[in-house]
């Protein structure tokens, strides 16, 4: 195979590709147009189960809501016949309560002795005749006209009746009273009636007289301060209520029950009247449809009664405590959705038949579409493999130039495809290839020349700091130690401490930092360091004074320096001190466990304003006081979560380091620095000049070994 040219492998490449290609293609298109086929007849089915459950659902919930409306709207007209009744009941019972409150008054057509056909007029055993129990009498019978009018208007009324506390009764009934030695006072009607403040209604019982199945509504009707007077009441047939229900029923086997509040039917479709008192309810037969109805509730559920499915509506009556149901067959819903779900049966049948008949004949018409199209493949390969490998064969050629090192080869292949795109880069490759040489040249030199100014300027700024520290040998009086870390090659902190004389008795000690970083900051520190230096002979405020306005008489670069100058006197531990906007130093006084801040005046920092008057102040330091000194670099050091090291810090950690030796307390306080940063980036130079005076008590001798320190850099 190696053997063969570029393009008899390119062109066996492409066919063998184009074979595999299609050969897939068919095998693939064949088994999803098999799975297509299978995919279609199981979505036709999932469909037709879909629909069906649906259309199920739609006509259940439609008949749901139906039937609960249908429900709810019997109740209301039930309502509305109880609450017809019960204001009948009401105004019979305010009617009576006005023939008491205005005792002379009377109906013309009745009055004692007079005759009232279907009246009865009784006064219960016990009760001695008197003139008050003829007069009450008289006002019983006044009512006759009122009760005949009731009854005859409301046909399902049975009797209009009254009773009062004096034992005496009289109704209206077509049926006839009751017999003698009634008494309505032991009654449950009455007693019910006086409980309440409005219209009660008793459970259904068979009348004595009639038989028939009756409900009864009283009221009780008072006098002044609200003692009771009497009871009227109302006796209503049950049946009206069946004949009701009979047309409220739906379908051959639908029916309608009403239930009272004690769980007991009122009237039920499926019984007589006659039956209907023997009848309870059953939980077995109505499930928990006859629980939710004695609570007042309001649905529709699903029950099995009887044998069969039905589903029952149920609704209260606002008027009483009763509640009407009505039940429709199950079979009778869902009759619609089962004929649908055999007519779709069958058409999914007939669905998968035609399908795969027209599958068979797509498959026959693909076979053959791929065969003509492998041959024109092929004969197309053949011609672009001829065509590519002519200009690959030179633009090799010119490649091979350039990888010799000639720079100035050009490919010349006149192609406006990717391929004469690609002669074109790599000419203009060769171009471009030149002048980066020729850049990088220049910028490695320059480079070079900038590393070396910068060691240069490195090396300039050390030599500005001391050398030797401590300045001095051969005494125990003080203890010296500098530490400065910078964030760039070149920094802006500088440090500095010096004899002001030649017997060593004063010795002066500076920190400073300035504006910016690198060589403009450094060239300024030179600045200033030469000019402090030139005026030591001056106190520590007028230094400041002085080299302020010599730093702002040319200071066209608009660089400032913070700046802390001291001076202590050895032998008397007198310290005064200036500052000019820098960092307040630390003080640790001998045996304390806390280090504090001197007190310092803001002040600007040297080289921002002329004429500025600075203050200076004086302390007296102890045997084993000490003093740190220090840029922002310390307080102003970050860690991972931006949080600042901070003053407070600074002084704790100076107190767990202070009884160390003075190059140990500065090394401490790095480390924990660096160890709060957790190694976050330091952003500003840190410099830290420590100084533990140690001078002997009067009488003593002086060591003959002072402290040493290092200037880690």
């Amino acid at each position: 195979m190696s053997r063969l040219s570029f393009a008899t492998r390119l062109l066996l490449l492409t066919c063998s590709i184009a074979i595999v290609a299609v050969t897939a293609s068919f095998a693939i298109s064949y088994n999803n147009m098999s799975d297509l086929s299978g995919s279609s007849a199981q979505v036709t089915r999932q469909l037709a189960v879909v629909a069906s459950q649906r259309s199920k659902g739609a006509l259940i919930a439609q008949a749901e809501a139906y039937l609960v409306q249908l429900a709810r709207a019997q109740a209301n007209r039930y309502s509305a016949s109880i609450d017809g009744i019960e204001r009948q009941v009401g105004s019979v019972a305010s009617f009576m309560a006005g023939l008491y409150d205005n005792k002379d008054a009377s109906l013309a057509s009745t009055g004692p002795g007079r005759p009232m056909p279907g009246a009865h007029l009784l006064v219960a055993p016990g009760v001695a005749p008197s003139a008050a129990i003829d007069r009450e009498e008289a006002l019983l019978s006044d009512a006759y006209v009122l009760f005949h009018h009731i009854q005859q208007a409301v046909p399902a009324v049975q009797s209009v009746y009254v009773g009062t506390e004096t034992g005496l009764y009289f109704d209206y009934s077509a049926t006839g009273g009751p017999g003698r030695g009634y008494d309505p006072r032991t009654r449950g009607w009455y007693n019910s009636a006086i409980g309440a403040s409005g219209v009660v209604a008793t459970g259904v019982y068979r009348d004595p007289s009639t038989g028939e199945l009756t409900t009864t509504f009283a009221q009780a009707f008072r006098g002044p301060g609200g003692t009771v007077r009497g009871v009227v009441a109302i006796d209503v047939y049950v049946s009206s209520l069946i004949d009701q229900l009979n047309a409220v029923r739906t379908g051959q086997t639908g029916f309608a029950f009403l239930l009272d509040d004690h769980r007991n039917f009122i009237a039920h479709t499926q019984y007589v009247p006659a039956d209907l008192a023997a009848v309870r309810t059953s939980e077995d037969q109505y499930g928990e449809i006859i629980s939710a109805m004695w609570e007042g509730e309001s649905g529709v559920r699903l029950a099995h009664v009887n044998g069969k499915d039905f589903y029952v509506a149920y609704a209260p009556l606002k008027a009483t405590h009763w509640s009407l149901a009505v039940g429709v067959a199950y079979q009778q819903v869902v009759g619609g959705a089962l004929a649908m779900d055999a007519a779709i049966a069958s058409q999914s049948r007939a669905a998968d038949q035609q399908m795969s008949a027209q599958l068979g004949d797509l498959i026959k018409r693909y076979a053959l579409l791929m065969l003509v199209a492998l041959a024109v493949l092929v004969a197309v390969s053949i011609g672009i493999a001829r065509r590519i490998t002519h200009p690959l064969t030179k633009l090799a050629a010119g490649v091979a130039q350039v990888g010799r090192g000639n720079l100035d080869a050009k490919i010349d292949i006149a192609r406006k495809d990717e391929i004469g795109a690609l002669a074109d880069s790599f000419n203009t490759m060769t171009d471009d290839l030149k002048v980066h040489i020729a850049n990088l040249a220049s910028i490695t030199a320059e480079k070079e020349r900038i590393n070396a100014d910068l060691r240069i300027a490195t090396d300039v700024q050390a030599a500005m700091l001391p050398l030797v520290i401590p300045p001095y040998s051969g005494r125990d009086d003080l203890q010296i130690a500098a530490f400065i870390k910078e964030a760039r090659e070149v920094g802006g902190d500088f440090y500095d401490f010096f004899f002001l004389d030649d017997e060593q008795t004063k010795i002066a000690l500076v920190i400073a930092d300035v504006s910016g970083k690198s060589v403009p900051a450094a060239l300024f520190m030179v600045v200033a360091k030469t000019l402090i230096k030139s005026n030591i002979n001056l106190p520590p405020h007028e230094v400041l004074s002085v080299v302020n306005n010599l730093l702002c008489a040319d200071n066209k670069s608009c660089m400032f320096v913070t700046l802390h100058y001291s001076v202590l006197e050895i032998a008397s531990g007198t310290y005064s001190y200036a500052s000019a906007g820098h960092n307040p130093a630390v003080i640790h006084r001998a045996g304390s466990r806390t280090a504090s801040y001197l007190d310092v005046k803001p002040a600007p920092p040297l080289g921002v304003f002329p004429n500025i008057s600075y203050e200076c102040r004086s302390l007296t330091l102890a045997p084993s006081d000490a003093l740190l000194l220090y840029t922002d670099g310390v307080t102003e050091a970050f860690n991972r979560q931006s949080e600042m090291y901070g003053s407070t810090r600074l002084t704790g950690d100076l107190a767990a380091w202070i009884d160390e030796p003075a190059p140990d307390v500065l090394a401490g306080m790095y480390h924990a620095v660096e160890d709060f940063a957790n190694g976050e980036p330091q952003s500003d130079d840190i410099t830290m000049l420590f100084c533990r005076y140690t001078r002997a008590p009067e009488g003593r001798g002086q060591a003959s070994s002072a402290s040493d320190s290092r200037t880690e850099r």
